[in-house]
C-alpha cells in the first residue's frame, strides 16, 4: 500500500495478484514508500512493516541491500488490536533487502519468499535489523516465533 490523499492505496494483493516476486515488483515497484502487511495462513496473524525505500524493479540476481533513514519498522497487530512496532535499529545500516525471486523482505528480521501461501520458505526472527520486544533475545526460538507465530 501507498499513502494517497485519501489514505492509502492497495498496490498488490498476493490473494488476488498471486504470490510471485515478479508480480510484486512490477505491482509495487518504483512507487514510493510502502506498507506491507501479511495475514499468516495457519495462526491468522497480522503483521508487516513500513519502509520509505522504494522496492526496485531491476533488483540484481543475487539481491541488494538497501540503505535508509531509520525510518523503516516492522509491527504485530494482536488478537485484541494492540498494535507492536519494531523500529529499525540505529546500529545496523540496512533496512531492505531487494532480491528478484522474493517479496518484501526488511533486513534479516521478516523475509517473504514467492508462493508463501504455499510453501513454509519465509521466515521471521527479530533483532538482527529491527529490535527484539523487550524480554526476547537475538537468536531465540521467542525472536524467531515473535512476529508470525
Amino acid at each position: 500500500m501507498v499513502p494517497n490523499a485519501n489514505g492509502l492505496d492497495l498496490l498488490y494483493r498476493g490473494t488476488r495478484d498471486g504470490f510471485k516476486s515478479k508480480n510484486f515488483m512490477t505491482m509495487c515497484g518504483d512507487k514510493g514508500e510502502t506498507l506491507s502487511i501479511v495475514q499468516t495462513k495457519e495462526f491468522k496473524n497480522v503483521l508487516g512493516g513500513y519502509t520509505n525505500i522504494p522496492w526496485s524493479k531491476q533488483s540484481p540476481r543475487y539481491g541488494q541491500w538497501m540503505k535508509g533513514d531509520h525510518k523503516s519498522f516492522l509491527f504485530k497487530v494482536y488478537p485484541n488490536n494492540e498494535i507492536v512496532k519494531l523500529h529499525h535499529l540505529q546500529s545496523e545500516q540496512y533496512e531492505t533487502f531487494h532480491y528478484n525471486d522474493m517479496l518484501p523482505c526488511f533486513g534479516n528480521d521478516l523475509y517473504l519468499y514467492e508462493d508463501c501461501n504455499t510453501n513454509c520458505n519465509s521466515q521471521s526472527d527479530v533483532g538482527f535489523n529491527y529490535e527484539a520486544p523487550e524480554g526476547i533475545d537475538k537468536y531465540s526460538e521467542q525472536a524467531k516465533e515473535f512476529l508470525a507465530g
